[in-house]
């Protein structure tokens, strides 16, 4: 929907489409997905700079404890984060 909806003034990183993107990006994409040790270098490397996530995922847990991620929208399904500076 995001893509249809916003883009060009949007881009998306990855939005589940996995043949698509190709098995690479894929495991790139899960592993910043999973919050895995390297979720920052992933994001940093594609300049995501929000986050549209299950409340209830990984990736979202380990946001909520950044200071350089803030919470801008949260309902019972999703959380939207967003990219505030560099500091941890």
């Amino acid at each position: 929907y995001l893509i249809y909806r916003l883009w060009p003034s949007f881009s998306v990183f990855d939005d589940g489409r996995t043949d698509f993107y190709g098995p690479a990006f894929v495991e790139e994409g899960l592993c910043a997905w999973d919050a895995c040790p390297d979720w920052a270098n992933i994001l940093a490397r594609y300049r995501v700079n929000a986050a549209l996530l299950p409340g209830d995922s990984a990736l979202a847990t380990v946001l909520r404890e950044r200071r350089d991620w803030k919470a801008v929208y949260e309902d019972h399904v999703a959380v939207l984060f967003e990219k505030t500076e560099n500091a941890r």
